[in-house]
């Protein structure tokens, strides 16, 4: 989080953001069992489609990933 907070208001490209949220789980996982441990992440500039209560949605990416 430091490095985020270090280049507040600086525009990021997707390899600066996938670097920097692999080091943040690699940090937060450190000692944890491997199937605790996530596989991979998708990076996207939309905002998540979310319910009338603000929900994410995640029946979507459930769909989508079939």
């Amino acid at each position: 989080m430091k490095a985020m907070q270090a280049e507040a208001g600086k525009s990021f490209t997707d390899e600066e953001i996938r670097k920097i949220v692999r080091a943040e789980i690699q940090k937060s996982t450190a000692g944890s069992a491997v199937y605790k441990i996530p596989h991979g992440f998708d990076v996207s500039k939309e905002e998540l489609p979310k319910t009338s209560s603000s929900k994410v949605k995640r029946f979507l990416f459930a769909e989508a990933k079939r």
